[in-house]
């Protein structure tokens, strides 16, 4: 296969449905029955990573075993389950939107985190007078549905948070494709930034790569 694969190892009900989402969203998805020398070397040098649920036999043996250190791991577990060093946990709780963006995200950067990291978020925004929806946030950008803006747009920006809350933002149209925008962002007032900030180490937790990174880089560092 030409492209990064998920290996599904064992059965349950979650990582049917999983490998369902996954496969609706064209992400290539292999079921294997166990953990071989085969599969390591089908996903070395991250070419591909292997879903398992923690809670079924086949995938507490592969935990427990020696290829453990060897294969890229995503396991279905809830917070209360110890993992490995090294293995992503997915949130048993996960959306199939929420899904599909943290495999993909584990497959192709691995070794390449981004310093200002993107999750998904179906919010409610305002951009200058039309009302669209975000599909993922990060600290400085929002990207959105396709709208009709102006190359070089800049205005304000409205985020209706899941509680209600408004979060209001300067943008900056930065990218326009056939189905989506990005713009740049900043919050506007103080009041803002604590909202957004609330929002985006919400959304953090939930992601297998980011639940320990501290998105803010230097902006706390010590002296």
């Amino acid at each position: 296969m030409s492209g990064p694969t998920v290996y599904a190892l064992g059965e349950s009900p979650m990582l049917a449905r999983w490998c369902a989402s996954l496969g609706a969203a064209g992400v290539g998805v292999v079921r294997v029955d166990a953990a071989t020398p085969a599969l390591v070397q089908q996903t070395y040098d991250a070419r591909g990573a292997v879903l398992l649920d923690a809670t079924t036999p086949a995938g507490l043996r592969l935990l427990s075993g020696t290829h453990a250190a060897l294969v890229p791991l995503l396991a279905a577990a809830p917070d209360a389950v110890g993992l490995p060093d090294g293995v992503f946990r997915l949130r048993p709780d996960l959306t199939d939107s929420e899904l599909v963006h943290y495999v993909g995200e584990v497959l192709q950067t691995r070794r390449n985190l981004r310093r200002h990291p993107r999750v998904p978020a179906a919010l409610r925004v305002v951009v200058g007078d039309a009302v669209t929806q975000t599909t993922n946030i990060s600290l400085y950008g929002v990207r959105t549905g396709a709208l009709p803006l102006r190359a070089g747009w800049r205005g304000r920006v409205c985020v209706e948070l899941v509680d209600g809350a408004v979060v209001h933002l300067s943008g900056r149209l930065v990218h326009e494709g056939d189905d989506a925008l990005a713009l740049a962002v900043r919050p506007l007032a103080d009041t803002d930034l604590v909202l957004w900030l609330h929002a985006l180490l919400e959304r953090l937790a939930r992601s297998p790569l980011h639940t320990e990174i501290d998105p803010f880089g230097p902006l706390f560092a010590e002296d």
